[in-house]
């Protein structure tokens, strides 16, 4: 039986740094500009395109800053630009909006998942 534990012991260590890992290498393959349709909405009007910039943090693997660009044909103002916090988890990318809170103070928070990173390309899902 003992056996059995270490050998799940190391199984368990090996998977959380494969997760680990794989988290990393995709807050490596997200740091820079991306630009798309990411079909954003405010107050009725649909962006033409978003724009999010990835600055990774040099200390951590996960996290990091940037910005977000949503960019409108016939919105009052044409566009919103918001600061960003962000972390790569499980698979998921959370973003904190900085510049846009919610009515508790709470940065609004954006989740893309299901995403696939294809050369030049960004594909994936956003709740909000």
């Amino acid at each position: 039986m003992k056996k059995l534990g270490s050998i799940f012991t190391v199984m368990m260590v090996m998977m959380t740094m494969m997760l680990t890992s794989c988290d990393q290498m995709i807050r490596n393959d997200l740091e820079g500009t991306w630009r798309g349709d990411m079909y954003m909405v405010r107050d009725g009007y649909r962006a033409v395109y978003t724009e999010i910039e990835f600055i990774g943090d040099p200390y951590f693997s996960r996290t990091g800053t940037g910005n977000w660009l949503d960019v409108y044909s016939d919105y009052p103002g044409d566009y919103f630009c918001s600061r960003i916090d962000w972390e790569v988890k499980d698979r998921k990318i959370y973003i904190w909006l900085l510049d846009d809170r919610d009515r508790y103070g709470k940065p609004f928070e954006l989740v893309i998942w299901d995403y696939k990173l294809r050369g030049d390309r960004f594909y994936g899902y956003v709740d909000y």
